[in-house]
Formats: C-alpha cells, structure tokens, sequence
C-alpha cells in the first residue's frame, strides 16, 4: 500500500482547489518533489512507481478506475488486475469470476461517470 499521494492520486493538487491558475504548477511540482525524492525510495523504485503510474493512466478509465482503487504495490499486480477486468467483458471483474478475497469486486467497484485516478 503506497503511503504517499503520486502525482495523479487524489491527495494531489487540483486547479479547481486554487483561484489562480499560475499556483497550480508550483503546487504539483512541490508535491511531486516530496513524492520522487522520499528517502525511503531509491532510482529503481521511483522508476517503478513512475512506470506503474504511467501503465494505469493509460487504461481505459473504467478499468483503470478499478485497477487504482486497489491500490497495487508493483506492475506486475496492476497487470493482473487490469488482465481480470479486460477477460471479465465489462471493466472489471464480475460475480462469477473467481478472485482471492482481496481482489474481490465488492470491496472496490468504479462510479459511472467517475474520471480516473
């Protein structure tokens, strides 16, 4: 589970929170520094998460929706749980698909209409 916001997560800075546009820079760049350089984390990690970041954005907003409110730790988790959802035909996995109890679709379903992480 990651304990701080990426740079698209929702603890993140929006425009709508700022009156002036021109803040909203400083604001992402601020918080995507505290993000990338945490000591906890070296270079292969911080690639990691960035490249982990980039795979989910790039899903279609239902799955990526889904595959983000499980929070996955690594690629290769995010992969599986996009994998499920394109094979379950509708976004995300439905009742009959068989998931550990982690993963399961009631601890974690998309809104329609909801825009992704």
């Amino acid at each position: 589970h990651r304990a701080d916001p990426t740079p698209s997560s929702p603890g993140c800075p929006t425009l709508r929170e700022f009156d002036r546009p021109f803040v909203l820079p400083q604001q992402l760049r601020d918080s995507c520094r505290r993000w990338l350089l945490s000591e906890e984390r070296d270079s292969e990690e911080v690639l990691d998460l960035v490249v982990l970041e980039q795979f989910i954005t790039r899903l279609p907003e239902e799955t990526a929706a889904w595959v983000q409110c499980h929070q996955p730790e690594s690629l290769d988790k995010a992969t599986e749980l996009a994998h499920m959802a394109a094979y379950s035909g509708a976004g995300a996995p439905t009742q009959e698909t068989s998931l550990s109890p982690s993963l399961s679709p009631y601890s974690c379903s998309p809104k329609k209409g909801s825009s992704s992480p």
